[in-house]
């Protein structure tokens, strides 16, 4: 976009920055990004940038949301050492002392770039150059995961599990708040994986479980997708066999067993596909 320079990318800067439909407040919540998430550009209007994020979704996001830069500014803040929130929820101090003022909030998955280690703190900076400090244990190297399959189901449900009781927000795609496809991209990308955006495209992802009345051959880490005739409106993560994982008002856990207390019939009527994607 010409009107835009050179400076076509953006880095956010807040925990949980918002996408919405159209250039206003008012607007629908189609996504979230989080705290280091790179983006791209597209068009400004006002206060507002169109923007794409790493995974192709596009909305519009708040100027005050990110920090514009330029092709080196992103290799910069790509290439310098970084960590990764593993918490669901930390807060980055202004001094390495947990009763210090803020600087910011993080959420799961947020990146930071590390200057240093300090006891139990790491010195880390914003991407508009805010400096503070995050418990160490709240935080991992930002390096490519890869766990070997039974670890990386194990570590799924883990996560999943985790954000047990989190509240349903249309468009969420945090830790803060999510949707059905918002949870699991969340928590598969927390484990290395990325998955689309959209129940409906996650369900274009990996190969097909073909399966039993008893779900005997479902594994952890499973996709469950659900809807009407072919139309994938919901998805879940299996815990292995009946039992599921997702976000539905809030983060709990539902079986497709009627034996189970847990059962729910609206569920397992709608069931449409068992996807396998590690």
């Amino acid at each position: 976009h010409p009107s835009l320079g050179d400076s076509i990318y953006g880095i956010v800067t807040v925990s949980v920055a918002h996408l919405r439909e159209e250039p206003r407040h008012a607007a629908q919540l189609v996504d979230q990004a989080i705290l280091g998430d790179e983006l791209r550009l597209l068009k400004r209007r006002g206060g507002w940038y169109l923007v794409q994020t790493h995974y192709r979704y596009i909305g519009w996001m708040r100027r005050e949301s990110f920090a514009r830069t330029d092709q080196n500014g992103l290799t910069a803040w790509r290439h310098n050492p970084r960590v990764r929130v593993t918490r669901l929820f930390a807060i980055i101090h202004s001094r390495p002392d947990a009763t210090s003022e803020p600087v910011s909030d993080a959420v799961l998955n947020a990146r930071l770039r590390e200057v240093s280690r300090e006891g139990r703190w790491v010195k880390v900076v914003l991407p508009d150059g805010r400096q503070g400090f995050i418990a160490s244990e709240a935080v991992t190297a930002d390096v490519k995961i890869q766990l070997p399959r039974e670890r990386l189901r194990d570590a799924i449900i883990r996560t999943a599990r985790s954000m047990m009781g989190i509240p349903y927000l249309w468009g969420g795609n945090s830790s803060k708040g999510n949707d059905c496809s918002g949870f699991t991209q969340t928590v598969f990308f927390s484990n290395g994986i990325q998955l689309p955006r959209d129940a409906r495209q996650q369900a274009l992802v990996g190969d097909t479980v073909h399966v039993d009345s008893a779900f005997t051959n479902v594994l952890p880490g499973d996709l469950l997708f659900f809807g009407q005739k072919g139309r994938i409106t919901h998805v879940g993560i299996s815990l292995g066999g009946a039992a599921f994982i997702h976000q539905s008002g809030y983060v709990h856990v539902n079986s497709l067993d009627p034996a189970s207390p847990l059962y729910s019939k609206y569920r397992h009527q709608t069931l449409q596909v068992i996807k396998r994607v590690f």
